[in-house]
């Protein structure tokens, strides 16, 4: 027992120093030798603080940049100064930029959002369309399936289970069950079996698959999907800069 007690500890200080070898050789580099005083840091970075370190509504050198850092890692930022300043902090603003520099800024970053949302949303109703014409292809033939009789041969679950994925949008769904057939058997009712039998058998009884090809839209309105890219695109700078301000 002696024995065993000693020989855990030796091999738990053993890896212990292996784990402090591998820090020291690949992680080095995050360390930061510089100590830091923390010294009257205590109330972080307050709105007085804040325009103290502004010169003509410019802030100035790499100290400046230096002590805001220093404040707001020990103490934060007020809350009243938090939406001028946090882009400053995320890299969004240079500092020592001025105003004009800063609201090119924005305007540049906005146009870069709006066409990145433009092309997204080009590519999704291109999605769409794809959809809905392989939707189409495979209603048309099911509908040429259940006029041709009895001549098709009877569907296996394998092809039904390929048929109703193909059916399905999956391109902007979330959700997809991936749980396997075998293992959760459904629930099948033996009154709605015979009635699916009786449909099978005649195929007068069957609802006609081609009125609801019809009512699927064959071709894009451009004008429309750019009206609604120029909504949307709108809508999310709206609460993007309402994320800021806040």
């Amino acid at each position: 027992m002696k024995k065993q007690i000693i020989s855990r500890a030796f091999y738990g200080w053993l890896a212990y120093c292996r784990h402090l070898t591998t820090v020291r050789t690949h992680l080095s580099g995050l360390v930061n030798t510089v100590i830091i005083d923390s010294s009257n840091a205590e109330t972080g970075l307050t709105k007085e603080k804040w325009h103290s370190f502004k010169n003509d509504s410019n802030l100035v050198n790499d100290d400046t940049k230096s002590e805001i850092f220093r404040l707001t890692y020990f103490g934060g930022v007020q809350h009243d100064i938090r939406k001028e300043v946090w882009p400053f902090l995320l890299g969004h603003y240079k500092f020592g930029s001025t105003i004009e520099e800063r609201n090119a800024v924005d305007l540049h970053c906005k146009q870069e959002y709006e066409t990145t949302m433009s092309e997204w949303m080009a590519v999704e109703a291109i999605i769409r369309q794809k959809d809905r014409e392989t939707m189409a292809a495979n209603l048309a033939k099911l509908s040429s399936e259940s006029t041709s009789g009895g001549d098709a041969p009877p569907p296996t679950p394998n092809t039904s289970k390929v048929l109703s994925q193909e059916l399905s949008n999956d391109v902007f769904e979330d959700n997809i069950n991936f749980s396997s057939d075998e293992d959760n058997p459904p629930v099948v009712d033996d009154t709605q079996l015979e009635q699916n039998i009786e449909v099978c058998d005649n195929p007068t009884n069957q609802p006609n698959i081609n009125e609801h090809i019809d009512n699927i839209p064959k071709e894009i309105d451009c004008d429309k999907v750019s009206e609604k890219i120029s909504q949307i695109s709108q809508v999310y700078y709206d609460q993007l800069q309402l994320f800021l301000n806040t």
